[in-house]
């Protein structure tokens, strides 16, 4: 397994640990788990390059 691999998978496993013993209440609820899962996506995103593939995507020559 590559490093990225591995930090992804790490990042999966806290995720899911930090949802699970972390029960918060009212508004916390929301956001803790909306938190938690974007930072796993951009994780991923910034560890398999996917950033530049985005931002080619909002490239003006291309959307032009």
């Amino acid at each position: 397994m590559s490093r990225n691999s591995i930090a992804i998978l790490t990042v999966l496993l806290a995720v899911f640990t930090i949802l699970n013993i972390f029960r918060p209440g009212g508004l916390m609820a929301y956001l803790v788990p909306s938190i938690c899962w974007a930072t796993l996506a951009l994780t991923t995103l910034y560890l398999t390059g996917g950033l530049e593939k985005i931002s080619s995507w909002t490239n003006r020559r291309i959307t032009l």
